[in-house]
């Protein structure tokens, strides 16, 4: 069994499960101590092998996966601090193996240095003489997204979602979403960006004008990508960081031929009503002006979003919407 092609089939699932509210997929750290004293670690010469440590990393990212899929809370926080200490135990290691190892064990490193953004105490004795682990990890992983070995890049990608830092370059990431000719790497630069951007309690101050800029422009174009999974994770990302020129295109997708892209365009419209309220009018009134162009099948998905925009509900009828609409500032 190959773990790196099992671990890629993580971000598929997630594509489809929540992916469409912008918010991360994959379960934010657990509450544990924010700090692990490394003078309490098991010696070296009773470490299994790096390769064989590897290979039980994906096994747990496997459980763990198939826990949050289940909604088994308890079972993800016990694996996900098991994976929090033993990778961030070896993090040296893991790194090693990500730049210089086997194309298995690359693969597996990658995923298993999203598990290490973590405050480490050096000298319990020196509170304050801190490593910012989770810093160390980005390098590498950016470094790998690159690799010839689609693989390799889509789960560096992956990592780098998992440690959600907006302190992550986003220009790799984007490179990766607008030229990979490999479907899940493209796929995986999309999760990361959703997951850095939520990390931000505020994403004018956090990002500049240039990077969300960047962002925006290869997630539109993302948009029209023919992988679904992409489309849903693109729109995902324009409710974080859209604009009024993304508007127009989450509305060319209301009318996609995957209703859950339709979805998440539609929600991610919403946000960006709601959340720039300089721009509610203008979504408003292409939500409304939409109701009787989409598909049949597409209508409910749109009134939905305005549901959400509006928070309130006034009713099945196209013209009630339009006239509400209609009195918000243009």
């Amino acid at each position: 069994m190959r773990y790196a092609s099992l671990l890629l089939l993580l971000l598929a699932s997630c594509a489809t499960s929540g992916s469409t509210n912008g918010n991360r997929d994959l379960p934010s750290q657990i509450e544990t101590e924010e700090y692990v004293n490394l003078s309490a670690r098991v010696t070296a010469d009773e470490d299994a092998p790096i390769g064989a440590f590897l290979g039980e990393v994906g096994n747990r990212v496997q459980a763990w996966n198939n826990a949050r899929l289940i909604g088994d809370n308890e079972r993800v926080r016990l694996l996900e601090g098991v994976l929090k200490f033993e990778c961030l135990r070896r993090q040296h290691e893991i790194i090693d193996q990500l730049e210089t190892g086997p194309s298995r064990n690359r693969s597996l490193a990658a995923v298993a240095l999203g598990f290490t953004n973590s405050r480490v105490i050096v000298d319990p004795d020196k509170s304050l003489d801190l490593i910012d682990r989770g810093a160390i990890a980005i390098s590498p992983l950016l470094a790998a997204i690159p690799d010839e070995d689609p693989e390799v890049a889509a789960n560096a990608l992956m990592g780098l979602g998992l440690l959600g830092r907006v302190d992550t370059p986003l220009r790799p990431i984007c490179e990766a979403l607008d030229t990979s000719p490999a479907a899940p790497v493209r796929n995986n630069a999309t999760y990361a960006l959703i997951c850095i951007l939520s990390a931000s309690k505020n994403i004018s101050a956090d990002f500049t004008a240039d990077q969300l800029a960047m962002v925006r422009q290869s997630t539109q174009l993302a948009l029209n990508h023919p992988n679904a999974s992409i489309r849903i994770q693109a729109s995902a990302v324009l409710g974080l960081a859209g604009n009024e020129d993304s508007i127009p295109h989450l509305g060319d997708r209301l009318n996609d031929e995957d209703p859950t892209v339709g979805q998440a365009a539609a929600t991610a419209l919403a946000r960006i009503g709601r959340e720039q309220i300089h721009y509610k009018g203008k979504v408003a009134r292409l939500l409304s002006g939409s109701l009787d162009r989409v598909r049949p099948t597409r209508r409910e998905t749109v009134m939905i979003g305005l549901i959400l925009l509006a928070e309130h509900n006034y009713g099945d009828r196209s013209e009630d919407w339009v006239a509400w609409a209609n009195k918000l500032p243009r």
